[in-house]
């Protein structure tokens, strides 16, 4: 490779797939290795392999590709929006919030600007502004909405509001509703499992068992996390639990919060809106899920952990 390529950078995500379905597709023994290059020729990257199918072939639907060819349809079309224009419909709601937030904390209560504030803060109309905006960007780059609403859906409407207000909103709440539903089963079984009378039962053996003080809350992190599907209420979950043991163990409470977040990165699967969100996103079938959201987080959970562990024997909390 020429090293004038070296400073050039890909799209997130362009490789993996490539390769992954190289690897999935083809038969790959110790006598016969299997190789893929990954080469330049002029200024395109080139990746290829030789054809070794295997006996009995995989199951296949073809979105990680098609999820590649838009995305790259999307970066190197003419009629895209600006990067800034792009962005804004994320900072649009977060701006929104995060200013009312703010400005509600110097501003008196009883002047018209914490009113204002209050109503352009409220998260529904926040998100509600930026999905107006979503859609008046897609009126003035119709062609590049219409090119990606095709590729995903093999449809291209005459009327360019069906593909808006119809394809669009489809397309959202099939990715959405799952997560949605999900959440709403953890916050429930969550609360259950709080209220539940054997819980500080559970707590009290716990304590009892020996186990190493800070090894406990990032277990009952993971437990929850596990059971809940949810990082913020298994973690929130996990404190209410662990939270009349920290004398009694000996932890303080930045080392209990910290040890309990790790815990929560722990088993990132099925049962998590997270996971779904993530895999729909980038169109991972459950495999792939689990091979880069679940496993990846599981280590960055482990390590964390033992950061934490270090720091705590040092004595810096």
């Amino acid at each position: 490779m020429d090293d004038r390529f070296l400073t050039w950078k890909l799209p997130a995500f362009s490789l993996q797939p490539l390769i992954d379905n190289a690897v999935k597709h083809n038969s790959i023994t110790r006598n016969k290795p299997f190789h893929i290059s990954v080469r330049t020729e002029g200024d395109l990257l080139v990746v290829s392999n030789p054809k070794v199918p295997k006996l009995e072939s995989e199951p296949s639907t073809g979105i990680g590709l098609e999820n590649l060819r838009n995305r790259w349809h999307l970066i190197t079309g003419s009629d895209i929006p600006a990067t800034f224009a792009s962005f804004l419909t994320i900072l649009i709601p977060v701006v929104l919030i995060a200013g009312s937030s703010f400005l509600k904390m110097v501003v008196a209560e009883d002047s018209a600007l914490y009113g204002w504030a209050n109503i352009f803060g409220d998260k529904i109309v926040a998100l509600g502004l930026g999905v107006i905006y979503t859609m008046l960007l897609a009126v003035f780059h119709k062609a590049s909405v219409r090119k990606s609403n095709a590729d995903a859906t093999g449809k291209n409407p005459q009327n360019f509001r069906e593909v808006v207000l119809n394809s669009w909103i489809a397309r959202g709440l099939e990715i959405a509703l799952p997560a949605l539903l999900i959440t709403g089963m953890g916050g429930a079984f969550a609360a259950v499992i709080k209220a539940a009378p054997a819980i500080n039962d559970l707590a009290g053996l716990i304590e009892q068992s020996g186990v190493p003080g800070l090894l406990i809350p990032f277990l009952i992190g993971a437990i929850m996390f596990t059971a809940v599907g949810s990082m913020t209420t298994g973690g929130m979950t996990a404190a209410g639990v662990v939270g009349p043991m920290m004398v009694t163990l000996g932890l303080s409470p930045i080392s209990t919060v910290l040890a309990i977040g790790a815990g929560t990165m722990i088993f990132n699967h099925v049962n998590n809106s997270g996971f779904w969100v993530i895999s729909r996103f980038f169109n991972l079938d459950l495999k792939q899920g689990l091979k880069y959201i679940t496993l990846p987080d599981f280590v960055a959970g482990m390590f964390c952990f033992v950061m934490i562990c270090g720091a705590a024997a040092v004595g810096l909390f």
